[in-house]
Formats: structure tokens, C-alpha cells, sequence
């Protein structure tokens, strides 16, 4: 499935269910990664990591727009990535997390792997 795709995002956001959605991202951190600066070291992976780079940008939008619907629908959001991941600090994440009290929300450790889980208010 393509998430970018308007086909796709329109079919998701058909599913969505009051008070029974969860909606679980787990957007590819790659272009986030320490791991990065690694793979930046030789031409395929600076291509890899340019990639990753630009789409992430374009996933955290889509995942952005269906997670408001599924929150005012009172659903719910889970977001993983490792602790690590440089898009935990990207000001639309950061902004998205304040907007929907993030303070309250459900934070998980695990292997160094964090998630956290918002319901709306």
C-alpha cells in the first residue's frame, strides 16, 4: 500500500470508526537515524538517505492529517520510533505532539524503541 497515494489515504480515512480507531505509525526512520551519517559515507547510500529524507517530510503530513481525524472522531494515535530518531524533534512533531497535549499522553521505553499513544480530549 502506498501511503502517499490519494486512493489509499481516502480509503483509510472511510475506516475510521468513532471511538474505535487506533491509528499505529511507524514511519520509517531512516532518514532520522544516526545511521545516517554512516550510509552518507559512500554514493548509494547518501542517494538512500537523500530519499528517505525527502518522503518522510510527505509521510508525517499524511500521517498528521488521518491522525487528526481519528482523533476528533475519539480514536486513538500511537507514533514508534527510536528514541534516537532525529523526527522526533522536526517542529511539526513537536508542535503536533503540544497541540494534542502530548504531556498526557502515554509514553513507552522499550529496547530503545519509544512510542507514545494520544486520545483526544
Amino acid at each position: 500500500m502506498d501511503a502517499l497515494s490519494y486512493r489509499t489515504i481516502e480509503t483509510i480515512l472511510k475506516c475510521i470508526v468513532p471511538w474505535k480507531t487506533l491509528l499505529w505509525a511507524s514511519i520509517p526512520c531512516a532518514g532520522g537515524s544516526p545511521w545516517r551519517s554512516v550510509n552518507a559515507g559512500t554514493p548509494e547510500g547518501a542517494e538512500r538517505s537523500k530519499a528517505h529524507q525527502e518522503t518522510a517530510p510527505r509521510l508525517w503530513e499524511v500521517f498528521e492529517n488521518v491522525a487528526r481525524q481519528v482523533l476528533a472522531n475519539h480514536g486513538y494515535v500511537t507514533i514508534e520510533w527510536a528514541q534516537c530518531c532525529a523526527y522526533w524533534k522536526w517542529p511539526k512533531v513537536k508542535l503536533f505532539l503540544v497541540e494534542r497535549r502530548f504531556d498526557d499522553a502515554s509514553t513507552h521505553d522499550a529496547s530503545e524503541v519509544s512510542w507514545i499513544t494520544m486520545a483526544s480530549h
